[in-house]
């Protein structure tokens, strides 16, 4: 061969040598497109089959190995990843493929070999803070929670500082068993930063175990001092733990160190009022109408004193003419004493309330609510008296003076709110309902009940689903509209007897339930439990069709209540919450029942 021939020869070679790896390295970009196209479709299979076939290929890319561990992690294939990390890690010495590999030997039960390759990531990072920390929250993941709390108190030690890592440090002492060392890591990172809710949503996951509660209190009695830190802490724990009165001795000091004082032991009187604990809201507001120096204090706390009383005998049971009469007593002190203050109107509300729904003298609750018109109109308690005031006057029979009061809230200012608009709307299209113009109702109740969260929508689109029964049963829905309008008119007795009736003649069950559970209400309201219970059980036996099962279960609990049978009652609430778990009764009934328990 001649010497031009083996340089053609050579260059030939050459050429054919560089069109087979440009044609190589052109089908490996295909196939990682490809790869890529597949993993991107959530086609995890196929991507971690392409991938793996690019890593074997080129066991130096760290794209295809990255690849392959996305995609057989996402199947979950921990088994068939581990040799190609492990002999990745080998090959290729990384911290964070050390971890991997630890994490994956875990997960498939190799614990001594988890933590092999983990000791190996430090070693390789020489024991550096942030590998400690990645380490430890891969062992959070996979429930090793002694092995984590170590990691992280190696990682703490590398920094220095005291409390970093805090929130998990305290969360596995916890997992770990260890409350105490939890509290302790809670409370120091509390007396470190004063943020009380960080510290509240700590110290309210121990509460959930065993031992959690007593441990807490334990460690909260063992902080020396009386500062406001963590006077407020002391409180959190009281209240949630159900110990108000120590939750009130707390607060007193709280009060005592704060500007203005009042405040704290205020704030704390109305949450307790409003978590029922009325004693105790009582109290804390006798504190302040005793010894609080500042009178707008002092005024609230005269009338939430008031509220407190009125709320805890209309819980507790039946309140009296005579009971009534005192708290009224109350409110008409704060009307005298405070004349030009708001709560004077809340409490001139309030105690016509009472001479109406208690005493019975409608006469003496129209003054007060008329009165309450002149002096503060306008203003929420005036609106809401003058709703009570067209009760009142279709109660009396003075229905213009009724339709003339509504007509004055829905064009009232604008600073009425809609929902108390709505109301007299509702009211005002009630009277056409009642009266059997049916028509005329619809008009009325069809815009209400398409006013999506108004507390009237319920109500109208109730009263258009009762008209469109009529077309079938005319009769029924007529006798059951003009019903309901004997009940605003308190005519008890008549309601219940045509009730009664209607459901008797009713063609559907829906309008015999409606009217059976509506006679019921009439006769416990003329107090007559003896022909309610025979009505609820009419309806209680169609459970689970009838959708009034959960109202008639509801009444037939306060009659059992009323006899003092508890146990009954307990039994009837239960099967409320088991046959119908969505009713909006639900939320109720479970304070009900805690209460019956004892548990409140």
């Amino acid at each position: 061969m001649t010497k031009n021939q083996m340089l053609i020869s050579i260059v030939l070679v050459l050429v054919s040598l560089s069109y087979s790896v440009k044609a190589q390295q052109s089908t490996e970009r295909d196939r990682l497109r490809m790869a890529q196209t597949h993993e991107r479709g959530g086609d995890l299979r196929n991507a971690a089959r392409l991938y793996q076939e690019l890593f074997a290929a080129t066991p130096s890319s760290d794209a295809y190995f990255q690849g392959v561990v996305r995609t057989l992690g996402g199947l979950q294939q921990f088994a068939a990843l581990l040799p190609l990390v492990e002999s990745r890690a080998q090959a290729y010495p990384d911290v964070n493929t050390a971890i991997l590999a630890g994490t994956l030997n875990a997960k498939i039960g190799n614990t001594a070999s988890a933590e092999k390759w983990w000791s190996e990531a430090i070693a390789l990072s020489d024991d550096d803070e942030t590998t400690n920390v990645l380490i430890g929250a891969e062992q959070t993941l996979l429930l090793m929670n002694a092995q984590a709390l170590k990691s992280y108190k190696a990682a703490r030690a590398i920094n220095g500082a005291p409390l970093v890592y805090g929130d998990e440090i305290s969360q596995l002492y916890a997992a770990t068993g260890d409350l105490k060392g939890a509290a302790r890591e809670a409370l120091a990172i509390y007396a470190s930063d004063g943020e009380i809710i960080r510290a509240q949503r700590r110290l309210s996951v121990l509460l959930s175990y065993e031992n959690g509660q007593e441990i807490l209190a334990t460690q909260l009695n063992a902080l020396s001092g009386d500062g406001q830190e963590i006077l407020r802490l002391r409180q959190w724990f009281y209240k949630q733990t159900k110990n108000w009165r120590s939750a009130l001795e707390v607060t007193e000091k709280l009060d005592e160190q704060s500007q203005p004082r009042g405040q704290e032991l205020l704030l704390f009187a109305d949450g307790a009022r409003m978590d029922n604990q009325f004693d105790i809201a009582i109290a804390a507001y006798g504190m302040i109408m005793k010894e609080g120096p500042d009178q707008r204090y002092r005024m609230s706390a005269a009338y939430g004193s008031a509220r407190a009383l009125e709320q805890k005998l209309r819980a507790s049971s039946s309140i009296t003419a005579a009971e009534a009469r005192a708290i009224i007593e109350k409110y008409d002190e704060i009307i005298k004493q405070y004349s030009q203050h708001p709560l004077a109107a809340e409490a001139l509300y309030q105690s016509a309330i009472l001479e109406d729904d208690v005493i019975g003298n409608m006469d003496e609750s129209r003054q007060r609510l008329m009165r309450l018109q002149n002096q503060w109109r306008g203003t929420t308690a005036s609106i809401d008296g003058a709703l009570r005031l067209a009760d009142i006057y279709f109660a009396m029979g003075k229905d213009k003076d009724a339709e003339s009061i509504l007509q004055s809230v829905v064009a009232g200012p604008t600073n009425v709110s809609a929902d108390r608009r709505d109301r007299a709307k509702l009211r005002l299209a009630d009277i056409h309902f009642w009266n059997g113009k049916l028509d005329s109702a619809r008009t009325l109740y069809e815009p209400l009940a398409a006013t999506t969260g108004s507390v009237a929508s319920n109500d109208a689109l109730d009263h258009l689903l009762l008209i469109n029964l009529a077309q079938e049963d005319s009769v029924a829905v007529v006798s059951i509209a003009k019903a309901e309008g004997l009940m605003v008119r308190r005519l008890y007795r008549e309601a219940a007897a045509l009730f009664s009736q209607a459901s008797k003649s009713a063609s559907q069950g829906e309008l015999r339930d409606r009217a059976a559970i509506n006679a019921a209400r009439a006769y416990i309201d003329l107090r007559d439990d003896a022909a309610a219970e025979p009505l609820l059980e009419s309806i209680i036996n169609g459970i689970p069709e009838t959708i009034f099962g959960d109202r008639a279960l509801s009444l037939k609990a306060d009659i059992q209540i009323r006899r003092g049978d508890k146990k009954g009652a307990l039994l009837t609430l239960d099967s409320l919450l088991v046959n119908y778990p969505r009713s909006i009764l639900v939320p109720t009934i479970r304070d009900r029942i805690r209460v019956l328990r004892g548990d409140a």
